[in-house]
């Protein structure tokens, strides 16, 4: 198998990770490094980290690197802001995706991607979705394309956001939607350029999401998606209980309509070893 190196940028500030950390939290580089590296153990790791970084520092860290391809992380961030770590964010991109390497994101990655070809984000209408993402279904163009080979054609997802594309770039295809996002996985392939992206989670597992949950619980309070702080606590356990034994807490599970795409890793994180394949295709392809 082909060993890769693979350049994980991290989404997020220096003081939201710091901020996740203290609260028993791994940042989302750090996160998706390890991820990836269960998946496929000898795959090398760089981190890039542009909300810190300025773009010509960026660009040598790059050509040091030598990746063979790009994971974009989530982030807290909103792409609609006029911030310095947003627009680093979308430049890096450009200039990552002008380069011809493999770029799969998450969440946060899918919108940078959005902004950085011409798209348009906004804030959901219908509100955050949190937790699990219900009936996600893949499109014709879905079911026919290798990110969701061994995925079943409606299923559920880890996820966490307040914001949407509202409109995609030219030569984005639609491969999943749901009733709260119709854009939940696009892909772009052109002129040897390629980005596949979710606006889900597949590196999280129900532990991590616990630690989303608990983070902003007082505003799931607020916004009622919990009756109290002790009913947040008692799912976190819940979930706790689910991640550290999946194929035993059946009952469990069935009372939080968790299904096996969200409980088992190789189901949940499908998209993510699909791409490392496409990668791999992609260096067969061109040596």
């Amino acid at each position: 198998m082909t060993r890769l190196r693979l350049l994980v940028v991290e989404g997020n500030t220096a003081d939201r990770n710091d901020q996740i950390r203290a609260e028993d939290g791994e940042a989302y580089a750090e996160l998706y490094g390890r991820v990836l590296q269960e998946i496929s153990p000898d795959t090398e790791i760089c981190v890039a980290r542009p909300c810190e970084t300025p773009i010509e520092a960026l660009r040598d860290q790059v050509d040091l690197a030598r990746p063979d391809g790009v994971v974009w992380t989530g982030s807290s961030l909103n792409a609609y802001d006029d911030r310095i770590e947003i627009r680093r964010q979308v430049d890096f991109f450009g200039q990552l995706f002008d380069a011809g390497l493999p770029i799969f994101g998450s969440c946060w990655g899918l919108q940078v991607m959005t902004v950085a070809l011409g798209g348009r984000v906004r804030r959901n209408p219908w509100g955050r979705e949190l937790g699990i993402a219900r009936d996600i279904e893949l499109t014709p163009a879905g079911a026919e394309h290798p990110m969701f080979r061994g995925k079943p054609a409606r299923f559920e997802a880890l996820t966490t956001h307040v914001d949407e594309v509202e409109q995609l770039p030219l030569d984005c295809v639609v491969l999943a939607s749901n009733a709260a996002s119709a854009v939940q996985a696009v892909v772009i392939d052109l002129d040897g350029r390629s980005f596949w992206g979710v606006q889900y989670h597949p590196e999280f597992d129900l532990e991590i999401m616990t630690q989303v949950l608990r983070r902003a619980r007082q505003d799931l309070v607020a916004e009622r998606f919990f009756p109290s702080l002790e009913a947040l606590e008692s799912a976190c356990r819940s979930f706790a209980a689910i991640h550290a034994e999946p194929g035993r807490s059946r009952p469990a599970r069935s009372i939080f309509g968790i299904s096996e795409s969200v409980a088992e890793a190789s189901t949940r994180r499908i998209e993510i070893s699909n791409w490392l394949d496409h990668v791999r295709r992609r260096l067969g392809d061109a040596s």
